[in-house]
């Protein structure tokens, strides 16, 4: 048996859906083999940073393309390719 969940990717239109399926077994497994009670591992810093700059970077680009345009493409994109 599987579940979905959606997420709006833009925020914009819903046509732009992301089905994430999560398996009723496999989250039950995972509840199995993980520790509760067990220490959350320390979280490398410098891996963190490195990743929130390049989220930066990415999310403050300023490329050729505006984002009207894009998203229309990737509309047009979805919806030839992945009609649901």
């Amino acid at each position: 048996m599987l579940e979905a969940r959606f997420d709006d990717l833009t925020g914009a239109s819903p046509s732009f859906r992301l089905v994430e399926p999560v398996g009723v077994l496999e989250a039950t497994r995972a509840g199995e083999v993980v520790d509760r009670n067990s220490k959350v591992p320390d979280i490398n810093e410098a891996s963190v940073a490195k990743i929130m700059d390049r989220f930066d970077r990415l999310r403050h680009a300023n490329g050729k393309t505006p984002t009207a345009e894009l998203r229309e493409r990737m509309q047009r994109t979805m919806q030839e390719d992945a009609a649901v």
